[in-house]
């Protein structure tokens, strides 16, 4: 993960970003709107896991994975990927920050540019993050991850079979012991 994402994701998951939420509990008086959806205040909870363009891009993320989208919080993102391979779960580990990351930017492009909601401008930000994951995971993935691998556009890392050597056996001889030497 690049250090730039891990901070911003630091102060996502901590509640520290400057959400309309924090800007009123420091007194200042505002109408809190989330600016994507139009429909509740904002707080760091709703934009990332309540908002319905949130909800898409989770939906949206989940399915790549062949995991179900229904997160109600960070914890619960991150425990979909239990069981997976080691290359999936760093991947997912990825996905999940990237994603609260990319709804952040995406909040603050048309919170202060005055963008329209864009799907794809988190889904491109999603797909770079879970690339370096993929490239600086030392896991290994298994076959029935394919799908999920060419989904991504990227290519597992298999574990290397173990080698065989030939050897042969032979009887000790009378009043010997074998012992095998490595």
């Amino acid at each position: 993960m690049l250090p730039s994402t891990a901070g911003i994701a630091w102060k996502l998951m901590h509640n520290c970003a400057a959400t309309e939420e924090k800007i009123q509990r420091r007194g200042v008086h505002l109408a809190s709107m989330c600016g994507v959806c139009k429909q509740q205040a904002e707080n760091i909870h709703h934009l990332l896991w309540e908002c319905p363009f949130a909800k898409g891009i989770w939906e949206w993320v989940a399915s790549k994975f062949r995991f179900r989208g229904d997160m109600e919080d960070m914890q619960s993102a991150v425990n979909k990927a239990k069981g997976s391979s080691t290359l999936i779960h760093h991947m997912w580990i990825g996905a999940v920050v990237g994603g609260s990351v990319s709804i952040w930017f995406h909040r603050n492009k048309v919170f202060f540019e005055g963008d329209d909601p864009d799907p794809n401008f988190c889904k491109k930000y999603i797909h770079s993050q879970v690339l370096v994951a993929r490239h600086s995971s030392n896991g290994f993935s298994r076959d029935h991850d394919d799908p999920v691998l060419r989904a991504w556009g990227v290519e597992g890392k298999r574990r290397k079979a173990p080698r065989m050597k030939e050897c042969f056996w032979q009887l000790p001889r009378e009043f010997q012991m074998k012992v095998a030497a490595v």
